[in-house]
């Protein structure tokens, strides 16, 4: 009879597992396509994104492209602009003063902005289109040697000509002179172009000009470099050297020694002497080689040092200045020799590109003025309308604001849903799937037959309470699903209290 009541038991159970399959494997087949319709939704939104992502960069790159070469185009017009209105050029001289600093920057390893600058600050100085035009090809070409600033071998190369009244052909022998005194020296070429034009008009103002005033002053300025070891202060010294000379505190300390300064720095420059020369050997006889009263004759300690450097180091100095007087052609090696240098020739691309760029600019910057000109009426009325009507205005921006709020809100919380049911979609999807594989290991056992009516209570208990979950975690939704785990899960329950106990668990009783 116990086998009987087991064997008709399996039989109930296999025959409810086979009604719940099909349905089960319609639940399963609608889940994988819902996975599929999910999969693809996401592979169509990887798409798009990637889409957008290029476009926008596209962008990116485009505005950046022509962004550079336009701004440079328009920055390189108003320096021009600029310079037209110091030298007075009309409109087609300065096209043609715009094409020699494309020729200018070409020939001396310079960007275009660069000699156009240097153009700017020489008619800043007073120099005509002409006299800029003449001075900024060497001027760029020393710079570019000697990696010094153009603007400064500019105002340098305009103090030699307005100062010391160096002839423009003869710039290229007086840069050639301050080469060879900074390559001999301390006092290095960039270092003279920063100083020269102040310390060239303190030299002239004592009567030295042309392309040999030029060669003493750099000449002169090594030895004060060697005794300070500081440039700066080399050049400081040798101002106040040159503002002193003739102040009336070292003509009375002359005097005090029996000597007539003026008179005797008449004698030794009608002798050939520079000025730096003649004062330098006046002191050192006055004081009979005993420098340490130098402080008897000027009271100041840097005028004290400059002097002390040019008599202690009178043979350097003077060979100093040979070497500046045969330094012809110093300019154009030390030039070849750094164009030939890795760096210069990735200069060289770096401003060849640069003057692509000038050229793109050039074509598309007109019609991005003509583009401006017409929109600027269209602002400009839009600022009087805003002006005269701000309280239409401040609701306009309330109600932007809002309407910004209310789209940003409401993408968070259609991000927030989307987000939700990815993550709680999938646990319940996976128990669906491994359900028809536990309903089917029931199956499988039931079929070959139980020998003991406890194994069979037992695995009548277990198929029923899996079912129960299985239905109630993958078809919760559904109201027949409910009613089915119900009666699978209430079947289990009084099941195994009957194994347990020997009696029957009276129906909606408790355990």
């Amino acid at each position: 009879m116990v086998r009987l009541m087991a064997t008709l038991e399996s039989k109930l159970i296999v025959s409810l597992i086979d009604r719940i399959s099909a349905p089960t494997r319609a639940i399963s087949a609608s889940l994988g396509k819902l996975q599929a319709m999910q999969a693809r939704n996401n592979e169509r939104l990887d798409k798009m994104r990637g889409r957008m992502l290029d476009a926008a960069a596209a962008g990116y790159a485009l505005y950046k492209a022509f962004a550079g070469p336009i701004q440079m185009s328009l920055e390189f017009s108003a320096k021009m602009e600029d310079t037209a209105q110091k030298t007075g050029m009309s409109k087609r001289a300065m096209d043609a003063y715009a094409a020699s600093i494309r020729d200018v920057a070409a020939a001396t390893g310079q960007s275009n902005m660069a000699i156009a600058n240097g153009m700017d600050v020489l008619a800043g100085a007073g120099a005509s289109a002409d006299v800029a035009a003449a001075l900024i090809g060497p001027s760029a070409k020393a710079a570019t040697a000697y990696r010094a600033d153009v603007n400064e071998m500019a105002q340098t190369t305009w103090a030699l000509t307005d100062n010391l009244k160096v002839a423009t052909t003869d710039i290229p022998r007086a840069l050639d002179a301050m080469a060879a005194a900074g390559n001999a020296g301390k006092f290095e070429f960039a270092d003279m172009a920063r100083y020269f034009p102040a310390i060239g008009a303190q030299y002239a103002a004592l009567g030295m000009t042309g392309v040999k005033a030029v060669q003493y002053l750099s000449s002169a300025l090594q030895v004060m470099a060697k005794a300070t070891g500081d440039n700066a202060q080399a050049a400081t010294n040798m101002s106040n050297v040159l503002q002193k000379i003739y102040a009336p505190a070292t003509i009375k300390a002359f005097q005090k020694q029996h000597v007539n300064l003026r008179k005797e720095m008449q004698k030794q420059i009608k002798a050939g002497k520079t000025p730096l020369e003649a004062i330098a050997n006046i002191t050192d006889k006055t004081l009979k080689g005993d420098l340490s009263h130098l402080g008897d004759l000027f009271e100041d300690a840097q005028v004290q040092a400059g002097i002390r450097a040019l008599i202690m180091y009178r043979k350097e100095w003077m060979e100093t200045r040979a070497e500046t007087m045969r330094s012809g052609g110093q300019v154009e090696k030390d030039f070849a020799s750094r164009m030939a240098t890795p760096l210069a020739q990735l200069d060289g691309l770096k401003n060849a590109l640069e003057d692509l760029g000038l050229a793109f600019g050039d074509v598309l910057g007109p019609s991005v003025g003509e583009f401006a000109k017409s929109l600027t009426p269209i602002v400009r009325s839009l600022s009087k309308f805003v002006r005269d009507n701000p309280k239409l205005v401040k609701a306009l921006a309330f109600t932007a604001a809002g309407i910004i709020g209310i789209n940003t809100a409401a993408l968070a919380f259609r991000f927030a849903g989307l987000f939700a049911f990815t993550l709680f979609s999938a646990a319940p999807m996976t128990r669906a799937i491994r359900f028809p594989g536990c309903a089917a290991t029931v199956s499988e056992k039931s079929r070959h037959g139980l020998t003991s009516a406890a194994t069979t209570r037992q695995f009548s208990i277990a198929a029923r309470a899996a079912l129960g979950r299985a239905i109630v975690i993958s078809m919760y939704k559904l109201p027949a699903a409910k009613s089915l785990s119900r009666f699978c899960g209430v079947g289990a329950a009084r099941t195994s209290y009957r194994c347990r106990t020997g009696r029957r668990r009276p129906l909606g009783g408790a355990p």
